[in-house]
């Protein structure tokens, strides 16, 4: 970064539902300051998303998977 420049946190990656069983693979991020919560859904086996988050003045975030 250069000198005088804000914080910038950039999450990628993917999520994947690998099983028939009705449900939906979650990942989300909630950052730790203003930005809002983002959420990458995936249903039904063989099913993948990506993602590519940009929160700019961030520097870290909670980042969770769930199944529902």
């Amino acid at each position: 970064m250069k000198e005088g420049s804000t914080n910038y946190l950039i999450i990628d990656g993917w999520v994947e539902d690998t099983r028939m069983d009705g449900k939906c693979a979650y990942v989300t991020a909630d950052p730790y300051f203003d930005s809002a919560s983002r959420t990458a859904k995936a249903c039904n086996s063989g099913v993948r998303q990506n993602f590519h988050w940009e929160f700019p003045g961030e520097y870290g975030a909670d980042v969770r998977l769930r199944i529902s």
